[in-house]
């Protein structure tokens, strides 16, 4: 449980001692029937979200504590918590997370979609970028991919982002590779005013859950695409995909998918060059909801920039095998930027 969360908890429930409380722990009086504290024996460690009571000597967790007592305290993990208290958790203004904007964003003109014009050029030249990055038409379509003639999106693929079905952002992605250049492409702040820290691609899917979920956190909008392809192809449930397009989770979206009531864990799956920025994520993140963290295999080429487009079935088993978020070990791995561990997707049952 976030810190500010946790105060304003023991706040509302109990009787605080302001004078003996701090901002690291908070001392109130103890309401254990066997106790019989009258001055301020019980204190809860804002950080740990550890409890003891110097009288009764029966503390722990907090939050289980508090629920053995009879007091209906839930913890932020389990995604129950009121917009509210996630906005105060992430030090954000709630007004701003309800970003969808009256109407749909523009895309760039000349915009046409891919299944629109199937047998155009620009069609066939993002089919083979799909082939060559382990995917196929169908996932292009399905994701509503496009082009256009027109300017600096020419030579890209174009993929909307949509929140509650209105387009809200687009990211382009190039269909021919051209050595030392860049292969994305953002839109400009007059393009999309809010920019890429407000949103998340695959938001929809993850809030149209009915049974509970991992968000498996990705990078890249192609990365997003072939985990559902390989997902559907094993018959692996219980994982969905989003997009954050950089190797961190802005606040914005960590409100976003904290509020998805079906997200009861996150899974940071980000590229091999930037696995060590998923630990420091997960540190900020973990107070607020279960963090795993699933890590890239190391290439035989050390200096490859791997992604789970280059082995999505590897990137796959990686997230099966992913590692509980430990604050012990977060700042030795973060220190080191290069895993060499590997999955074999052998040593998964996906009947279960």
């Amino acid at each position: 449980m976030n810190g500010a969360i946790l105060k304003r908890t023991v706040e509302s429930l109990f009787s605080v001692v302001p004078e003996r409380s701090n901002s690291e722990e908070m001392v109130f009086l103890c309401p254990m029937p066997e106790c019989g504290d009258q001055s301020g024996n019980r204190s809860v460690n804002l950080k740990s979200g550890q409890t003891g009571c110097w009288r009764c000597n029966v503390g722990g967790d907090f939050v289980k504590w508090a629920n053995r007592a009879g007091y209906g305290v839930t913890d932020m993990g389990s995604t129950l918590a009121t917009a509210e208290d996630l906005a105060l958790a992430l030090d954000i203004d709630p007004v701003r997370m309800y970003v969808p904007t009256a109407s749909d964003l523009r895309m760039p003109y000349g915009f046409t979609r891919c299944e629109d014009e199937p047998d155009s050029v620009y069609s066939e030249l993002i089919e083979r970028m799909a082939i060559r990055k382990n995917l196929d038409w169908e996932d292009l379509l399905r994701a509503g991919a496009g082009y256009t003639r027109e300017g600096q999106w020419e030579p890209f693929t174009l993929f909307p982002v949509e929140e509650r079905g209105k387009v809200v952002y687009f990211q382009g992605r190039t269909y021919v590779d051209v050595p030392g250049r860049k292969t994305k492409l953002f839109p400009s702040r007059k393009e999309a005013p809010l920019g890429a820290r407000y949103w998340v691609y695959g938001i929809d899917e993850l809030e149209a859950c009915t049974e509970d979920t991992v968000v498996v956190v990705m990078e890249s909008i192609l990365n997003v695409l072939s985990m559902r392809r390989h997902f559907e192809e094993e018959g692996v449930t219980g994982f969905t995909p989003v997009c954050v397009f950089k190797h961190s989770v802005g606040k914005e979206q960590l409100f976003k998918l904290l509020k998805c009531p079906r997200a009861k864990e996150i899974c940071l799956m980000f590229d091999l060059d930037a696995s060590a920025w998923s630990w420091k994520v997960a540190r900020k993140a973990n107070d607020l909801v279960k963090v795993t963290v699933a890590e890239m295999a190391q290439d035989d080429d050390a200096s490859a920039k791997l992604d789970p487009n280059d082995d999505a079935r590897g990137a796959m088993a990686a997230i099966l095998a992913r590692t509980k978020f430990d604050h012990s070990r977060s700042i030795e791995i973060a220190a080191d930027n290069v895993y060499k561990r590997r999955f074999d997707l052998k040593e998964f049952d996906f009947a279960k």
